[in-house]
């Protein structure tokens, strides 16, 4: 049911946010992630409906139980409902943590580096900002989507510049990564 919404973001909405679509399958799982395992928490909609019905079958099995069962005086328990619901939470968080150490191995060069470094911590909090011009908090389109490549390890979408602007040498990625003269436009 929810394959044509997995097809759409993976042939439009990537290439139209970011600049590039997922060209793996290790790409889009680790694109799936949550922010804080070093993702971009853009869910894969099948895969969600999956895990999502799990968790809700587990969580109503008592209630579908009693219901069966015609038990008149059944009675929810609110605490063993909000420690069941915060047991999920903790499998579903160790799940991702799996999976992203899973990702790190399949992945290779800059890839698995760049997830290695994510999931150190720290490094999310600027996707989670709101975009706010007057604090200074938003990015131009062309700084978003190459700081969005860097993290998930790619190569930026838009070419930079072969000379850099800052101090005129021969640059490449790295370079402009470690170039600590000041430039009028940031290309990461």
């Amino acid at each position: 049911v929810y394959q044509p919404l997995e097809d759409e973001l993976i042939g439009s909405f990537f290439e139209a946010a970011f600049g590039w679509a997922p060209d793996s399958e290790g790409t889009r799982r680790r694109a799936a992630l949550p922010l804080r395992h070093g993702g971009l928490a853009i869910p894969d909609p099948c895969e969600l409906a999956r895990t999502e019905r799990l968790g809700a079958c587990r969580a109503s099995c008592l209630l579908t139980s009693a219901i069966l069962a015609q038990d008149w005086k059944y009675e929810v328990d609110k605490k063993q409902l909000q420690e069941e619901r915060a047991e999920r939470q903790m499998d579903v968080d160790e799940g991702l943590k799996v999976l992203a150490k899973d990702l790190e191995k399949d992945l290779e060069g800059r890839e698995a580096r760049s997830l290695h470094e994510t999931r150190q911590g720290g490094g999310s909090a600027w996707l989670a900002a709101i975009p706010i011009e007057d604090s200074g908090l938003a990015l131009d389109r062309q700084t978003f989507r190459d700081a969005v490549a860097i993290r998930m390890g790619l190569q930026p979408p838009d070419p930079l510049p072969s000379r850099c602007p800052s101090c005129g040498k021969d640059a490449d990625l790295a370079h402009y990564l470690k170039c600590c003269k000041e430039i009028g436009r940031a290309h990461v």
